[in-house]
Order: structure tokens, then sequence, then C-alpha cells
């Protein structure tokens, strides 16, 4: 038996010539477009996530809303993937919050939209807005 014709070398060891180079352009294309998405991004969800009394006092003020109270009943304390989910940007010094997250309540979900300034260490908000797709409802909290 003549196994001429059978080749024995693995599929990277024969492709090997053009597989390192395109995987090392592809890693450094990669790192050139996450990069700097992180280093704009990362930043405003690590603040958002040491300071999340600003989420749980905009739920609180729009759960004594009588409006919001028939449409969601309850809105419910967030978790962390919610504000992960949402947008949340800082400016001023991260003195001042703009921020879009997911609610649910007992009996709807939906988003809520809010902006507030910082003095000192109390928050104090220009606008709150909860949203609701079914039936389609907008609520303005404080405007």
């Amino acid at each position: 038996m003549n196994n001429d014709g059978i080749d024995s070398d693995s599929w990277t060891k024969r492709n090997w010539k053009w597989l390192l180079p395109t995987t090392i352009v592809i890693l450094i294309l990669t790192f050139y477009t996450i990069i700097p998405v992180l280093n704009n991004e990362a930043p405003q969800f690590i603040k958002a996530y040491s300071d999340t009394k600003v989420f749980e006092k905009a739920i609180a003020i729009a759960n004594a809303n009588s409006k919001s109270k028939s449409t969601f009943g309850t809105i419910e304390a967030i978790d962390k993937l919610t504000i992960l989910e949402g947008t949340t940007a800082y400016s001023n010094n991260d003195t001042s919050i703009a921020s879009t997250i997911r609610i649910k309540g007992n009996h709807n979900q939906g988003k809520m939209d809010f902006t507030a300034n910082k003095k000192g260490n109390e928050w104090f908000f220009q606008k709150i807005t909860v949203r609701c797709k079914n039936p389609k409802t907008v609520i303005r909290v404080i405007e």
C-alpha cells in the first residue's frame, strides 16, 4: 500500500504564513477601534456604578408621582445591569448627570430619562420623564 497522496500536515502548519499576519492585523484593528470607545465610555459607567444614590432618588420621586404610579405601579429598584444597558453622561466636573435607564414596575415597564445637578452631596433634579411603550405614554414627573 502506498500513501504518498495523503498529506499528513495539519491545516495550521500548512497555512501559517498567511494566518499569522492576518491574525495580527485583525487584533491590531480590534484594539484601535475598541480602546477609544472604552476610554470615553468606561469612566462614565464607573462613576454611575459608584453613585447609585442618584438613580435611587429618581425612582423614589417617580414612585411618588400619581400618574407614574397608575401606569407602572411601584417601580422596582435598579440593578447593576440597568446602568450598563442605559446611557449615562456626566458633565461639569461630574456635578451634572443626564441618564436614561430602563424601569420595571408592577404593572408595566419602560424607560426613565432624567437630568440632575449635584450640590455638595445632594442631587437636585431638573427633569424626570418616564416613558412607556404599551400604552404609548410619556409622563413628565419633573419639568
